[in-house]
């Protein structure tokens, strides 16, 4: 049994606090680890919390070993709250509007679904989810957004904003594809297929980390509207995504929370160009990766 003792730490944008990250960290399933009665691994963590906070938690499933996380509040109050699948295309958990009527400490339980059960399992025998794995558990008040990324928390404004450019070249054109789109483009998504991923720079930032070129690989030149902006890969292999705005502000993701594929979404883009590296999360390279663009969370 894991117990942490936890800091209480503030997320400022421009001088804006958006609440309290009451706990954020990287941690693994084991075999080492206690299990329940069904067999299922987990591990604890403890979270002082105050009356009349309102939380929102979740557990991503991290790396290439895929678990399908299940979440269990405890709440001082003696409120229990459980999630396992938070949408039917995503496996990772997370529940909103925890609502704590009593001060003291809240047990955060990370577990699994299932413990080799037939859901674990393709028709063709292939494992889509394991026992044991690396996850990350973020806990935070309810006004900061749910990270998509396996990085630390993400104000709200973008999934993933880097602190740092990486070391990537954000001025040199794109070395693969370039393109025009405006927001409402049809058909949506729209596509570029027959890209490479990878290269052989290693690129370390807070939220994703790989192997790309220094140079991005896809310009876009993209006028804006009503609607966010999502960018994806879509592929069979475990791939990376940073891309910088016309702001100069770098974005980035691993693994979009249903499989291996990156995804970096935009809620407010501003019109101009954006670079995107396609990267590995090994180093090697990758080819026949698609990007996707959509103006819509599909």
């Amino acid at each position: 049994m894991k117990k942490l003792a936890l800091l209480t730490s503030l997320i400022v944008v421009s001088g804006i606090v958006f609440g309290q990250v009451l706990l954020d960290t990287v941690g693994s399933l084991t075999d080492a680890d206690p299990t329940f009665s069904d067999n299922t691994h987990y591990d604890e963590f403890e979270v002082s919390v105050t009356r009349g906070q309102v939380l929102r938690a979740a557990i991503m499933s991290r790396g290439s070993d895929r678990i399908d996380p299940y979440l269990i509040i405890d709440l001082p109050d003696g409120t229990s709250l459980q999630n396992d699948d938070y949408t039917s295309r995503r496996a990772d958990s997370r529940i909103d509007d925890i609502r704590v009527q009593a001060s003291g400490t809240m047990l955060v339980t990370v577990s699994t679904y299932a413990y080799n059960q037939d859901s674990n399992f393709s028709s063709s025998g292939t494992h889509l989810a394991l026992e044991t794995g690396q996850y990350r558990v973020w806990v935070a008040a309810v006004e900061i957004p749910f990270p998509e990324d396996s990085g630390v928390a993400v104000p709200p404004g973008g999934a993933g904003v880097e602190t740092a450019s990486l070391g990537l070249d954000t001025s040199a054109p794109a070395s693969q594809r370039s393109l025009s789109l405006r927001a409402g483009f049809s058909p949506d998504p729209h596509r570029l297929t027959g890209l490479s991923a990878g290269g052989p720079t290693r690129i370390s930032g807070a939220f994703a980390s790989g192997y790309a070129d220094a140079v991005a690989d896809v310009e876009l030149t993209y006028s804006a509207g009503e609607y966010p902006l999502y960018i994806a890969t879509e592929t069979q292999g475990d791939t990376v995504l940073f891309v910088c705005d016309p702001e100069g502000v770098v974005r980035s993701n691993d693994d979009d929370g249903t499989d291996q594929n990156a995804r970096v979404h935009i809620d407010s883009p501003t019109s101009g160009t954006y670079r995107i590296w396609i990267g590995t999360y090994s180093d090697a390279e990758m080819r026949n990766v698609t990007l996707s663009f959509s103006g819509v969370d599909q």
